[in-house]
């Protein structure tokens, strides 16, 4: 995918009363930055790391400020930490990036009594453009390499006694470019319509749509400009009896190859998945992985030729998963020496070769790991309670970004590089 994000979780609140134990490698020094480095947290708390550029030389986030605003953070290989603000408002957040990450976009809150909600985008060369007001509805999911095509989809509205009024379940998608501004694509059809994913040249999206014209159920569609929209398959068809919902959706860059899982409600605490894989040219494809099993799928390559998730083992001590990698020319791979408990697979690398997990340890502590394909795991040197879930990624798969406590008690960002080892 181009904009490059990274989960959106951070399990820590409040700092502890007793700083929690934890093991980091010795800061960095040298002027390849290969290593652990602290890039601070401007004075804040919480702080959220929610992009990395492609090659992760830049990192974008967010931390509470000592004013109480939610304040964007940038830092380079360069520059170092800078504060981008909120913009005059009282709370910023950053969603989108282009590949080098001199461009990100998100939303900010103007401050106003009415609390109105307003699109950005920030760029090295313009700085900030407030992009115009917006609703709570509208999301930017992606961006373009770039930076020059911000891609989402908002909630339908229609004029009644001269006032704009939401549409229920129905949705447009719109898209913004510099020098022409926002453009409404068009209705995408249905009721209940949900853009999951959308390819990284900005033209096909994906998504979960209610029936319309008579169908029943939910359907999984593809949506552009050029085809309109296209219901695939029935989701709850897929099985004789009950129903179903979508546990991960994934689009290749040109939008012809498709990827998710779909999780049968349980019966008896037993589930059942149906992990799938669509092409153009072959439709829909059963991976085999997820029979009497819940499973999440976490990731695809830009080309829709590898696959990465994990399958619920059970409970032991802990919730315990088994990870998996699906290649088009290799079929099913499970991959043993990733298993553990509470892992959560975080990046696959852009040629797919690499795969970035945490997990938790036997001590109750997270730990982060890297599978190489043809290499095996590396422990990365960074052990931590409690988990540091907000971190980002970058395409290689050889630098990541994310919260830590320091000696003192403080949370911080650090970012971590490493050389990956050939095959």
């Amino acid at each position: 995918m181009a904009a490059v994000t990274a989960a959106l979780f951070l399990i820590s609140g409040e700092i502890p009363a007793q700083c929690p134990s934890a093991h980091w490698p010795v800061p960095s020094t040298s002027g390849e930055m290969i290593g652990f480095t602290d890039i601070g947290s401007m004075g804040g708390t919480e702080p959220f790391v929610t992009l990395t550029s492609g090659d992760g030389n830049v990192i974008v986030g967010h931390v509470v400020a000592p004013s109480g605003r939610l304040e964007l953070f940038r830092w380079t290989t360069k520059e170092g930490l800078s504060s981008l603000g909120s913009f005059g408002g009282i709370s910023a957040e950053a969603t989108a990036i282009s590949q080098d990450g001199s461009a990100i976009a998100g939303y900010f809150t103007d401050g106003k009594e009415t609390a109105g909600h307003r699109l950005f985008r920030w760029t090295v060369e313009v700085g900030f453009q407030d992009l115009g007001p917006i609703d709570t509805s509208l999301t930017a999911l992606s961006m373009s390499p770039d930076g020059n095509v911000i891609t989402g989809w908002k909630r339908a509205t229609h004029n009644r006694h001269d006032e704009q009024v939401d549409i229920p379940d129905q949705f447009h998608v719109f898209q913004w470019k510099a020098g022409s501004g926002i453009t409404d694509l068009g209705f995408i059809g249905g009721r209940k319509s949900e853009v999951i994913a959308i390819s990284a040249d900005q033209k096909v999206f994906f998504g979960v749509v209610g029936g319309s014209s008579g169908a029943k159920g939910q359907y999984l569609f593809r949506w552009s400009r050029e085809t309109g929209l296209e219901y695939l398959f029935e989701l709850g068809a897929l099985y004789e009896r009950g129903s179903a919902s979508l546990h991960g959706l994934f689009v290749s860059s040109d939008g012809t190859v498709a990827a998710g899982s779909l999780v049968k409600q349980p019966k008896n605490n037993v589930y059942d998945s149906f992990v799938f894989r669509w092409t153009r040219e072959s439709g829909l494809q059963n991976l085999g992985v997820g029979q009497d099993s819940l499973v999440y799928l976490n990731g695809m390559s830009p080309d829709g030729k590898i696959v990465v998730g994990k399958r619920y083992l059970g409970h032991g001590k802990y919730m315990d998963f088994e990870v998996f990698r699906w290649v088009a020319d290799g079929g099913l791979q499970t991959l043993p020496e990733l298993n553990g408990s509470h892992v959560e697979i975080q990046r696959l690398s852009l040629d797919g070769q690499s795969i970035i997990t945490e997990s938790m340890t036997e001590e109750g502590k997270w730990r982060l790991e890297r599978w190489t394909n043809g290499h095996g795991v590396d422990l990365l040197g960074l052990e931590s309670q409690p988990s540091v879930l907000s971190w980002g990624v970058s395409l290689d798969g050889r630098a990541i970004a994310g919260p830590f406590f320091t000696s003192d008690c403080k949370e911080h960002i650090f970012r971590w590089t490493s050389p990956i080892p050939a095959p």
